[in-house]
């Protein structure tokens, strides 16, 4: 699969997940490296598309780009399969009150 490819179908999931309360909207975090406001997720490997951060702007641009490692199904997920993430896995999230 193409970087652009990738990238695409990464974010489409990120924002499913989002969409069907998997993840916080970004705009309740804070950014995981310096503390602000978050403005977007960062994606590491686009291969790994819910394996994201919370992150402002300056530091999502020093973070760089991200990868395409392994090759990624071309099937969307099945969301009702998905753990509900609030208090488990982004529960070291800053979050919002």
């Amino acid at each position: 699969m193409d970087y652009k490819t990738a990238q695409r179908r990464a974010h489409r999931v990120l924002k499913l997940a989002v969409a069907h309360l998997r993840l916080p909207p970004v705009g309740a975090c804070y950014c995981m490296d310096c503390g602000k406001d978050a403005q977007a997720y960062d994606h590491r490997d686009y291969a790994r598309p819910l394996d994201v951060v919370p992150v402002c702007t300056v530091c999502n641009f020093r973070r760089g780009s991200a990868v395409v490692g392994d090759e990624p199904s071309d099937a969307l997920p099945d969301t009702s399969s998905w753990p509900f993430v609030y208090g488990s896995s982004s529960e070291d999230w800053p979050i919002k009150d």
